[in-house]
């Protein structure tokens, strides 16, 4: 199987518009959405991406060190790091609207900048999990499989324990560390 990548102008859109709406901090940095399709190498058609049988909608990566300096094309330096939001285009194309802003809402959670201006990753967490679930719904069958065992569940768990969700956004991010830098 062959894989293919193209910029995708309407993942970019979707991107900047959530980036300017729910993701201020990240307006600094730059963002790549590319589409991922996977091509059948007998029939020449798309196919799904899946990872253990379950959908692989894409996903978020840190370019940084020589790829950004090959994408950035100076003459010399570092190159300027930026992210990557992989999607997978089979899977997109037949996502709605709603479910397209979730999955790219989902994929902007993961990153961070750092005080000191570095790009970075941090793991999808419950938090955010429940910020994309409120904005969208069950925009997909995990989330909505999720959502079923959850309310068969009685949790004495009090939500946020009287922290805004901006504060403990605040205080989750900074006590995580940064994953590994990926290279692209």
């Amino acid at each position: 199987m062959a894989t293919q990548y193209k910029m995708s102008s309407p993942g970019q859109v979707v991107g900047k518009a959530l980036i300017k709406e729910y993701f201020p901090e990240l307006a600094r940095a730059n963002f790549m959405f590319i589409y991922q399709e996977r091509i059948d190498g007998e029939t020449g058609q798309s196919v799904d991406i899946t990872s253990r049988g379950k959908p692989m909608y894409g996903k978020t990566l840190v370019v940084r060190g020589l790829n950004a300096f090959l994408v950035g094309g100076e003459a010399d330096g570092e190159g300027q790091p930026f992210y990557v939001i992989l999607i997978s285009k089979t899977w997109y194309d037949r996502m709605n609207e709603n479910q397209r802003k979730a999955f790219i809402h989902q994929r902007l959670c993961e990153c961070h900048i750092t005080e000191e201006g570095i790009l970075s990753l941090v793991d999808y967490d419950v938090h955010e999990f429940n910020q994309v679930a409120k904005l969208y719904g069950a925009w997909n069958g995990s989330i909505e499989s999720f959502l079923e065992v959850t309310q068969q569940m009685k949790l004495p768990i009090k939500e946020n324990q009287g922290q805004t969700d901006a504060a403990a956004k605040k205080n989750r991010r900074s006590s995580k560390r940064a994953q590994a830098p990926a290279e692209a």
